[in-house]
């Protein structure tokens, strides 16, 4: 499910999330304009 989450220091490597997320949750870094609610998306490992 699509929603807002609020970053915190970020290096445009990597971003610190501070709120929105629970533990374990995962983000979409760079959403393509095709990810919507409901839309299934694959994992894929970094460095792929």
């Amino acid at each position: 499910r699509l929603r807002p989450v609020e970053t915190g220091h970020r290096n445009g490597v990597v971003a610190e999330i501070v709120s929105g997320l629970e533990p374990g949750e995962m983000v979409i870094a760079y959403p393509s304009e095709g990810v919507a609610d409901g839309v299934r998306v694959t994992e894929r490992k970094a460095g792929r």
